[in-house]
């Protein structure tokens, strides 16, 4: 529950920026998809990738980075933060930075992809 009013807090205060409609449209279409995409689709990855619930699961990509990290002494972070990621799921944070990202993509199709040189940069 605490994810679900945080994503509609973050776009309340989206809705609340003096931008011309159509851009705000878009960069709200952007942060729900972004929010969307991280919400579906990393925990399908992580879980195709052997990074679950119980663990690393063997001779998986997962497997293949943790044995590549600890020889190798670089990486451990990452791994552990993916098998967190796999184990707990992810945080609030994590959708945020995917509904950000889908914002500023919005932001930017309605800015500057597409339409006529005079009107790029009207958002």
């Amino acid at each position: 529950m605490a994810k679900l009013t945080g994503f509609v807090y973050m776009l309340l205060l989206l809705a609340a920026q003096p931008l011309v409609a159509q851009c705000q449209l878009l960069e709200i279409a952007g942060a729900v998809g972004g929010a969307a995409i991280v919400a579906v689709g990393a925990p399908v990855i992580l879980g195709a990738a052997g990074f679950g619930a119980g663990g690393i699961a063997a001779g998986s990509l997962g497997a293949k980075l943790m044995s590549a990290a600890y020889t190798a002494k670089l990486g451990v972070g990452v791994v552990s933060a993916l098998q967190s990621a796999g184990a707990a799921g992810l945080g609030v944070f994590s959708y945020f930075a995917g509904a950000a990202a889908g914002a500023g993509a919005g932001h930017y199709a309605g800015s500057y992809a597409g339409g006529n040189k005079d009107e790029r940069g009207k958002c």
